[in-house]
């Protein structure tokens, strides 16, 4: 009989070490879509999926790794956010200075309290008493040029 190399192709099953991931994967998006429909909110399945999606990468890695590759990620994800959103605000302030200077300079201040416990009012009362001298000033010099 002649041999063209051909082999009988034997179905294989799937292998054990497949079967942990898959579980794995399993629990990590059924638990939460579980939660998610007993309390309503399946507007929020995204980040159930999500959930269950990153727990495939790094399998073979220890918890420890992941954990340093998720921080990474996130930190990443956050600076991106971060930097896009001054950059879209710097934008803004350029082209609607005086809507940024109403509206961006108290939020700066106030953020500028947020981890203490009591809220120091005579920075942000100084703060706009002189944004609104400076407004006043803008105004009447545009109203003074302008024919």
């Amino acid at each position: 009989m002649i041999s063209l190399g051909v082999k009988k192709r034997v179905p294989k099953k799937p292998a054990f070490n497949d079967f942990p991931p898959a579980f794995r994967i399993g629990v990590s998006i059924g638990i939460p879509l579980v939660i998610l429909k007993l309390t309503g909110h399946l507007d929020w399945t995204l980040y159930a999926i999500f959930g269950g999606y990153t727990s495939t990468y790094g399998r073979t890695a220890s918890h420890i790794d992941r954990f340093k590759m998720q921080a990474a990620a996130g930190n990443l994800i956050v600076i991106s956010l971060t930097a896009g959103t001054i950059i879209g605000a710097e934008l803004f302030a350029l082209k609607h200075y005086g809507m940024a200077m109403v509206f961006m300079t108290p939020m700066a201040l106030l953020m500028t309290q947020l981890n203490v416990k009591h809220i120091s009012t005579s920075l942000v009362l100084d703060q706009g008493i002189t944004t609104g001298i400076g407004v006043a000033i803008g105004l009447s010099v545009l109203y003074l040029t302008n024919d």
